[in-house]
């Protein structure tokens, strides 16, 4: 049995063309393979993962939850408009793109007005979010009110960049929206210490427990939704699991 994170996404074809030959089943999880054709065509391939559209869906809930509720603090300007940056994962990653997408479209179907003022990528890295967020506080100061994160690890590095320069740590009027994605532990404690205003819960322990049951399938030869409660989406091949909202 291989279980396969891919770095690059569209790298599912060369992984699946080199074990074909050994008849080895293959689960990838977590980033979401480009190439679904390649992965039905072996027919022991599989995907387990989450629907990248509803974590940035449910993302932008929060957000926009939070710009109701604490809207004298978010709009410093006044202008009734959340101008924002975003952190993304990758270039030409499902997972990013489509994160991003849904977050800043949930929060203007909410009726929020919003102004962008950059996206950079941070590669998922909590050190490259830090250098990023610094970075985008040097171009653009107090003008930020929100920083939209692919994920925990960018967003935790986004913080410790603004507290550098005195945000984030009581003062509500040195205050900015950070938002991410995976409720890392380290983010679930930043959130109730009032310093990060959300995330998304990924939950791990029951991704893992997907890629045992439906790889043991696989292995014994059994059809791999057998005896389980999970169902394929429309490709028949992939698993996708559900997010939760955590806040404050």
């Amino acid at each position: 049995m291989l279980l396969v994170n891919l770095v690059d996404t569209q790298a599912a074809k060369d992984v699946i063309d080199k074990f074909r030959n050994k008849n080895i089943p293959i689960i990838f999880f977590n980033r979401e393979p480009l190439q679904v054709d390649a992965i039905k065509s072996y027919g022991k391939a599989y995907y387990v993962g989450t629907n990248a559209k509803e974590a940035g869906k449910l993302q932008g809930e929060i957000i926009s939850d939070f710009w109701n509720k604490n809207r004298e603090i978010i709009d410093k300007n006044r202008n009734g408009m959340l101008e924002y940056v975003v952190l993304k994962g990758q270039h030409n990653n499902i997972e990013s793109n489509e994160r991003t997408d849904a977050a800043i479209s949930a929060i203007n179907n909410a009726g929020i007005k919003t102004k962008e003022l950059a996206v950079k990528v941070a590669n998922w890295d909590v050190d490259l979010g830090r250098i990023t967020a610094d970075s985008l506080f040097l171009n653009f100061g107090n003008r930020i009110e929100a920083i939209i994160s692919n994920n925990d690890a960018m967003a935790i590095g986004a913080i410790e960049a603004i507290q550098k320069y005195g945000f984030n740590k009581g003062d509500e009027s040195k205050y900015i929206a950070v938002f991410g994605i995976d409720a890392l532990p380290e983010a679930k404690e930043l959130i109730k210490q009032g310093v990060m205003a959300g995330t998304v819960i990924q939950d791990s322990l029951n991704m893992a427990q997907a890629i045992y049951t439906i790889g043991m399938n696989v292995f014994q030869g059994n059809e791999p939704l057998y005896n389980t409660q999970y169902m394929f989406d429309d490709t028949k091949i992939a698993v996708r699991l559900l997010y939760k909202k955590y806040f404050g």
